[in-house]
């Protein structure tokens, strides 16, 4: 490779982390976080099977349980470099998203199902981080926008455990909804349910039946994609993704 051509190359790799890195909307602590080491991962043929998840009212639109690949489903935020991208396979009947080509960075990523939810609907995911430092959901996606609820590790060395963003794709940043720095985040190497449910203009986030997210914000209304988030950190197993409107 000639050295124009390689300088175009880092060049374009590093806009696109730096551009990365903005939309993500993660502070300056949630960037340089360290932690203490996770537990060794379990072979992922040998995790246990995911939970069930219920829905107690309304009609259940999707629940994938990830036997094949849902070659249906749509990226977001990829970055221009295969290299850089995460990883989304499918692996004893889980999905893996998990470091890509060129290793650990923080390039992040939406996965989303095809299902257009709008209104009062649920969206819920069993989740089995085996490193990394951050995972979560996302819903309302379209050309506008997108609200993510991320979960950080409860072992991370930030200050954060539970966060709501709302990203708007015309000023390309996200706006920091809630915040908390207490409670027990996720946990390594066990099944955690993460679930949204969007009533109108109100939000609840919870983990594993506990609420750890409540408010209320009426900016995006007009219906779009659910799906996951991941940062590529780390690996973590996703199954029985489910979505139900009210």
């Amino acid at each position: 490779m000639n050295k124009s051509r390689s300088f175009m190359l880092s060049t374009a790799t590093a806009i696109a982390l730096m551009v990365i890195i903005g939309m993500v909307g993660l502070t300056a602590a949630q960037r340089t976080s360290t932690a203490p080491p996770p537990p060794a991962a379990q072979a992922i043929d040998q995790v246990s099977a995911a939970p069930e998840i219920t829905v107690d009212k309304g009609t259940v639109l999707l629940q994938e349980r990830f036997d094949t690949q849902p070659d249906a489903w749509s990226y977001r935020n990829r970055n221009i470099i295969p290299e850089y991208r995460i990883n989304w396979d499918v692996r004893a009947s889980k999905l893996v998203a998990n470091a890509g080509a060129a290793g650990t960075s923080l390039d992040q990523e939406l996965y989303l199902a095809p299902t257009i939810l709008k209104g009062s609907y649920v969206v819920a995911v069993q989740a089995y981080p085996q490193n990394g430092f951050v995972t979560g959901l996302v819903f309302e996606s379209s050309d506008g926008g997108h609200y993510l609820f991320q979960v950080f590790a409860g072992a991370s060395a930030n200050p954060h455990r539970y966060t709501l963003q709302r990203y708007d794709a015309q000023t390309g940043e996200y706006a920091l909804l809630v915040d908390h720095q207490d409670g027990a985040g996720f946990a390594y190497n066990q099944w955690q349910e993460l679930r949204v449910e969007r009533q109108g203009t109100t939000i609840i986030c919870s983990v594993d039946g506990k609420v750890v997210i409540e408010t209320k914000d009426d900016v995006l209304t007009s219906g779009g994609q659910a799906g996951l988030y991941a940062i590529n950190t780390g690996t973590v197993l996703f199954d029985n993704f489910t979505v139900a409107q009210q």
